[in-house]
């Protein structure tokens, strides 16, 4: 038993020592992003982007905004490619600009600066809010960060 295991350890061994020597596969350096306003959403290489939007069935576009970082959202609307930026949650862009710290879920609070999974479950968990100062006796807000989101939430 001992010799069998000797045997497979100097096999792995050899076959270590082989891709080190031959080298691996290269690897692939292309950005990948998510195209989307297309009739074929979907990931697509980035690094030619009129040739990806061709590939989505939409009109070859041009960059309206750059750079596209790998793993964008990239929407195609008539002939540009519009890098999707998250800047705020959605019911941010929506409802009057202010996210509800009493009805967000948590995925939208985690799109404010500087909460995370953790402090937007904490935030959950204290509701309900009468002012947007009440968010202050969650561990984790303090003033700083209660200055920096003040703007961007609602009770």
């Amino acid at each position: 038993m001992p010799d069998r295991a000797v045997r497979a350890s100097a096999f792995v061994g050899l076959l270590f020592t082989a891709g080190l020597w031959f080298g691996g596969p290269e690897p692939v350096d292309a950005r990948v992003v998510r195209l989307v306003g297309v009739p074929a959403p979907g990931w697509y290489e980035a690094d030619d982007l009129a040739a990806a939007a061709r590939a989505a069935g939409g009109t070859p576009a041009r960059l309206a905004s750059g750079p596209v970082v790998d793993g964008a959202t990239v929407r195609l609307v008539a002939g540009w490619a519009v890098p999707e930026r998250e800047l705020a949650p959605v019911a941010t862009r929506v409802f009057g600009g202010r996210v509800s710290l009493n009805r967000a879920s948590q995925a939208e609070l985690e799109g404010l600066p500087g909460i995370g999974p953790a402090l937007a479950a904490r935030i959950v968990a204290g509701r309900p809010y009468e002012t947007v100062a009440d968010v202050d006796r969650v561990k984790g807000v303090g003033p700083a960060k209660l200055r920096g989101i003040a703007p961007l939430v609602a009770p």
